[in-house]
C-alpha cells in the first residue's frame, strides 16, 4: 500500500511541475500564474506533495525496520493508512492556519513560482 501511495504522490509532484515548465517555455510570461487563486492552490498542493513524499518514504523505512526487528509479526496496513491520512489532514490544517498570516501572493519570474508574503501580524511575532 505504501508503494502505491508513494507512486501516486510522486506522480502528483511531477505533474505539479508542469505549470512551471509551461511558464519557462512561454518566455516566463505569467499566464495562469496571474490568478491569485491558482497561486494559492498550487503553492499548497506543491509543498504538501513534497512533504507527503518525504513522510511516506519515512513510513516505508519505519515499517521495514519494524519488519527486520520482528520478522514474524504481521504489520497492520490499516494503522499505516490512518497515520498517513492523519498527517495529510495535519498538513492541510497547517496551511489553513498559516493562510491567515499571508498578506499577498506574488508571482516572481525568476522562479517562476508564487511566493507568499507574510502579513504584519505574522512578522510581529518574530524577534530579530
Amino acid at each position: 500500500i505504501l508503494f502505491i501511495a508513494i507512486s501516486c504522490v510522486d506522480l502528483c509532484s511531477c505533474l505539479s511541475g508542469l505549470p512551471v515548465a509551461f511558464t519557462w517555455l512561454n518566455l516566463r510570461r505569467p499566464g495562469f500564474w496571474n490568478s491569485v487563486y491558482f497561486c494559492f492552490v498550487w503553492h499548497i498542493f506543491f509543498t504538501n506533495m513534497l512533504r507527503m513524499s518525504t513522510f511516506l518514504a519515512m513510513m516505508m523505512s519505519l515499517t521495514r525496520a519494524i519488519f527486520i526487528c520482528f520478522p514474524l509479526r504481521q504489520q497492520k496496513k490499516k494503522i499505516v493508512a490512518i497515520i498517513s491520512f492523519a498527517y495529510s489532514i495535519l498538513l492541510l490544517l497547517h496551511d489553513a492556519l498559516n493562510g491567515s498570516y499571508v498578506s499577498s501572493i506574488k508571482f516572481i519570474t525568476d522562479g517562476p513560482y508564487c511566493y507568499w508574503s507574510p502579513s504584519p501580524k505574522a512578522t510581529s511575532r518574530v524577534k530579530l
